[in-house]
């Protein structure tokens, strides 16, 4: 025998006509691998040297993310600042998944082949407009005034911007100091 390898595979029940062609397959495939008397282990791709972390997840899920050129580094900005707060992590992925614009909203809904009842893609608010992730949250004329009203209570004035990742960058950006951000991030959540 040498350094063949014999398989004695025991099962619980007799295997289905179907399962047997499943098994000569596995079987087959499982032969052509050479056998080595190396000590197994584990080696995750995204990084060099072959070791898992957080980042090189991370960093390998960022590429992925929508927009081009500008707009993707402004996304990549805001998506890491969205993390930097003290909110419970459902919060925070809730506001993480609106800056990405993948809350099921009906066109998001409709754009993954989810079909709607009558009425279609009307704002579940204003009815005026399709119910995006921009116009729910920010734009919605029962929304906005919300946006003009938080900056007001602290003092300033705020133009809301037009796009999602605009809008957390520009309200989370205005105050100076470490602790006024944070306050401002925690501001933007409950808003949100």
């Amino acid at each position: 025998m040498g350094s063949d390898w014999v398989w004695d595979l025991r099962w619980r029940r007799p295997l289905f006509v179907w399962e047997n062609d499943l098994l000569t397959e596995l079987l087959r495939v499982v032969s052509r691998q050479s056998r080595s008397d190396r000590e197994d282990w584990w080696s995750c791709t995204l990084s060099q040297d072959g070791r898992y972390s957080v980042k090189s997840a991370y960093s390998h899920l960022v590429q992925g993310l929508p927009g081009v050129g500008v707009r993707s580094e402004l996304t990549l900005e805001a998506v890491s600042q969205v993390w930097k707060s003290c909110v419970p992590s459902k919060v925070v992925v809730f506001s993480w998944q609106l800056i990405l614009d993948r809350i099921p909203t009906r066109r998001n809904l409709l754009g993954r082949g989810v079909h709607l009842p009558v009425g279609g893609l009307g704002c579940v608010f204003c009815e005026a407009s399709s119910e995006s992730s921009l116009h729910l949250f920010i734009s919605c004329s029962f929304i906005l005034p919300v946006w003009y009203q938080v900056p007001r209570w602290l003092g300033w004035d705020f133009v809301s911007p037009l796009g999602l990742t605009q809008h957390f960058l520009s309200f989370t950006g205005l105050g100076k100091g470490k602790r006024v951000r944070l306050g401002l991030l925690l501001g933007y959540h409950v808003v949100i």
